[in-house]
């Protein structure tokens, strides 16, 4: 399992911001972990982001993390902290890429 740390050189600084910095993202099956700055865990089922959850391990577990939010860069994917605490799911239409996308690697030609 990999887990990645914030990096101090992407931090920017919003006073005005009320959702929580991320200290670190995990993925444990199905279940994304999210640890916050402030100690509070959060869990969120893949299901409910299918981007990241027809992702290949790879494409899920390079992640950065901006204060209070995570980017994926290989998917082109951000989750505001608030988001998962809140319980949001990702947008029908980036879904429906996601689908797209996941069912052309799977159905692709042989090279």
């Amino acid at each position: 399992m990999k887990t990645s740390k914030i990096d101090p050189m992407l931090v920017e600084t919003n006073p005005d911001d009320d959702a929580p910095d991320v200290a670190i993202v995990r993925f444990l099956d199905d279940l994304m972990v999210w640890e916050f700055t402030d100690g509070r865990v959060a869990t969120a089922p893949l299901t409910n982001w299918p981007t990241l959850w027809l992702a290949t391990r790879e494409e899920r577990e390079t992640l950065q993390i901006h204060r209070a939010s995570v980017y994926w860069p290989l998917l082109d994917a951000d989750i505001p902290s608030d988001h998962i605490l809140k319980g949001v799911r990702e947008h029908r239409a980036l879904a429906r890429k996601a689908w797209d996308k996941w069912m052309d690697r799977q159905y692709a030609p042989a090279a």
